[in-house]
């Protein structure tokens, strides 16, 4: 039984409760349906949906938790739940059409869904931490690439098509084999010789045949620009001239550059008060085009698609919800067998062609 059908059952559950004044909980509401209660949240983001979209009293207010009394995050859009709860109590719900499934799944992502879906991204957002937006395959590398700017900055530069966790852990393994990371050393290799470094890597780049030319780039324009310090790339500097120092290097251009903008704010608490954030983009990859595309937000999994979708949802700062919708990828919006149920997005999401 798909979500959608689940949501059918919960329904006549919830207008019985509101034609008789009644408040529910989960667990009595998963058990009706034999369901456990955590995987309430995708049936009765349906029907809030659903009464959103048809301009009904918020039904799934009457589902709360047990201890809290209240409705789980996402799964409520009040602003005042005493008043709209009697709403919920004094409307005719047996005077509705009877809804069928087509109804509860919809076929277009509303203007209200939308917002729920920025919202929703914008609250999670908040509670990520910064380290996990640097994944590394061994923890020491991870402490490595945040204190050595010049590590952060060639991890960056080399993140093309590679999943993070390579990418971010390049910079040690290059520490590892020569003993330092010393960007007046590196800047004497030939091509042929960073070549050879990374040939031998345990995890390689994606573009190996391109990525010895972006290290020298980018150490001989540290060397010349900043005087080997890497860390004057963002110090006292605009989020433009950060912008133009990363899209100068070989192959790198404006979703890599515009990138390195947000980490570098994020990881070492920066703000660019020059930053034009309206036109700060997300960097599409496999996991946020998917993200995208399965909240009905994105109309394919596509970069354009993505990006049009990012801009739509947040236009003041496209860029801001790249952070969450990545790391929903990577944790939970799998390519198979996604675990939505644990996913912050459940009760907001559209699921599509899931």
């Amino acid at each position: 039984m798909n979500q959608s059908q689940r949501a059918l059952q919960i329904w006549p559950i919830l207008i019985n409760a509101a034609h008789n004044r009644q408040v529910l909980n989960y667990q009595s509401v998963g058990d009706l349906i034999g369901m456990p209660p955590i995987a309430l949240t995708q049936p009765l983001g349906l029907i809030m949906n659903y009464c959103a979209g048809h301009q009904l009293p918020p039904l799934t207010l009457l589902v709360v938790g047990k201890e809290t009394g209240r409705p789980g995050p996402g799964l409520t859009t009040v602003g005042d739940p005493d008043q709209d709860r009697e709403n919920v109590f004094s409307y005719n719900w047996y005077g509705l059409k009877p809804v069928e499934e087509a109804d509860l799944v919809g076929k277009t992502t509303t203007s209200y869904q939308k917002r729920q879906i920025t919202d929703s991204l914008l609250d999670f957002e908040k509670q990520i931490d910064p380290d996990t937006l640097i994944p590394t395959l061994v923890p020491e590398a991870e402490e490595f690439v945040i204190n050595n700017p010049y590590a952060f900055a060639m991890a960056i530069s080399l993140d093309r098509g590679t999943k993070a966790e390579i990418i971010w852990t390049i910079p040690y393994y290059i520490y590892k084999q020569l003993g330092h990371l010393d960007p007046y050393e590196i800047d004497l290799l030939s091509l042929d010789e960073l070549a050879k470094i990374i040939s031998l890597l345990p995890k390689k780049p994606r573009y190996k045949t391109d990525a010895p030319r972006t290290i020298k780039e980018l150490t001989s324009n540290i060397i010349s620009d900043y005087e080997g310090e890497a860390s004057k790339i963002w110090t006292k500097k605009s989020a433009s001239e950060v912008n133009n120092f990363f899209q100068s290097i070989f192959g790198v251009g404006p979703g890599i550059a515009n990138m390195a903008v947000l980490l570098i704010e994020k990881a070492y608490n920066i703000k660019f008060s020059d930053l034009d954030r309206k036109s700060m983009d997300i960097k599409p990859d496999v996991h946020t085009m998917r993200v995208l595309y399965r909240l009905g937000a994105a109309e394919e999994i596509s970069e354009d698609a993505a990006v049009n979708a990012a801009r739509k949802l947040n236009p003041d700062f496209p860029g801001e919800i790249d952070g969450p919708l990545w790391t929903i990828g990577r944790e939970w919006c799998f390519a198979q067998n996604p675990e939505c149920s644990n996913c912050p997005m459940g009760g907001v999401c559209r699921k599509i062609n899931v």
